[in-house]
């Protein structure tokens, strides 16, 4: 049988269509089946990045809520360490992962509000959906016993010999070394930030004089404060109000300081992910975060529970961004870190 030249354009064109509509349908088919995933999220563990090694207060107040992963979303929590880069890796990681609301991260304040001003990093903090802080802790000035009166006693002897003042924290161009930053600054007077591994090298540090002041938290301070070793001169607070482990200790905005930051944690999605996927995340985590064993435990290990909604946490977010750039550019701070 002769097959003509339409004959064939017809069949190769019905082929076509026939292939073009089963792709459809499987398209089709997929977008359907992740709907329903997302419908009934979660199916699966969900991942929890923390983006500092296993053992530090991260790590434990992550694995506390992995412990109460199936009562408040009915499947399990996987913990995966990723540190580097001031916490920025993990975030960054994070950021970019696929928008199905299965992996989340732990994050500081300072990966994202701080580190992005650098310009070392590629996120911001709108890359990423705020799902509910998780802890809060002020930050506390602190000198050695007698060596000085009050705060005004800091800084006059600052302004009365410019230079002399050495202020120490454990991550340069971080959060706390910002705050302090801004308060000499503010004063009006010149002080070398030094840097150290971590808060018990700058206990050691300020009470073997080698530095006029420290920056630490509550949790920290309490114990040598008690001990009669440190003078605690002035807290931040996010309310603006003292700290209830430090009620004698008067706050920065008492003393004419416009500072009430602190140093927080929470739990962040990508950006993308579907409301109701959100939803079910910020559900779960804020029934973790209020349940009262949860919060025993937290007890236990020295860290307390400051939850904050999605709404609420935005917005602090978004001020504190604000803040620390104006800070940085303030400070000349991005020069000092980057070296640009």
């Amino acid at each position: 049988m002769k097959i003509t030249s339409k004959k064939l354009l017809a069949g190769v064109l019905a082929g076509a269509m026939i292939v073009s509509a089963a792709s459809g349908c499987q398209k089709s088919d997929g977008a359907s089946a992740d709907k329903k995933e997302e419908a009934k999220f979660p199916t699966k563990a969900i991942t929890l990045v923390v983006p500092v090694e296993a053992g530090g207060s991260s790590d434990a107040i992550a694995r506390l809520m992995s412990n109460y992963s199936d009562k408040y979303f009915g499947k399990p929590m996987v913990i995966v360490n990723q540190p580097g880069g001031a916490s920025t890796l993990a975030t960054a990681e994070t950021a970019k992962a696929k928008p199905d609301g299965y992996t989340v991260v732990f994050s500081p304040v300072g990966a994202v509000c701080v580190q992005p001003h650098y310009g070392q990093i590629q996120y911001t903090y709108s890359d990423l959906k705020p799902v509910a802080q998780v802890s809060e802790e002020a930050i506390v000035l602190v000198t050695k016993k007698g060596k000085y009166k009050d705060l005004k006693d800091l800084i006059q002897q600052g302004k009365d010999a410019p230079g002399s003042i050495k202020h120490a924290n454990s991550s340069i161009g971080g959060p706390v070394h910002l705050v302090m930053e801004k308060l000499f600054s503010d004063a009006g007077v010149k002080a070398e930030a030094i840097g150290y591994k971590g808060n018990s090298e700058v206990k050691a540090a300020l009470l073997g004089g080698h530095i006029n002041a420290g920056v630490l938290h509550p949790s920290e301070v309490l114990p040598i404060l008690k001990g009669g070793e440190i003078d605690a001169l002035a807290v931040s607070t996010s309310t603006g109000k003292r700290d209830p482990a430090l009620p004698d200790v008067p706050t920065f905005q008492e003393l004419g300081y416009d500072i009430d930051f602190t140093v927080w944690k929470g739990i962040f999605a990508p950006k993308d992910i579907p409301e109701n996927v959100s939803t079910t995340l910020n559900k779960g985590f804020e029934g973790i975060l209020n349940d009262a064993d949860f919060q025993k435990e937290m007890q236990k290990i020295g860290q307390g529970v400051a939850f904050m909604s999605p709404d609420e946490f935005s917005k602090k977010i978004e001020k504190e961004y604000n803040y620390y750039g104006e800070v940085i550019e303030k400070t000349g701070m991005k020069e000092k870190v980057t070296g640009k």
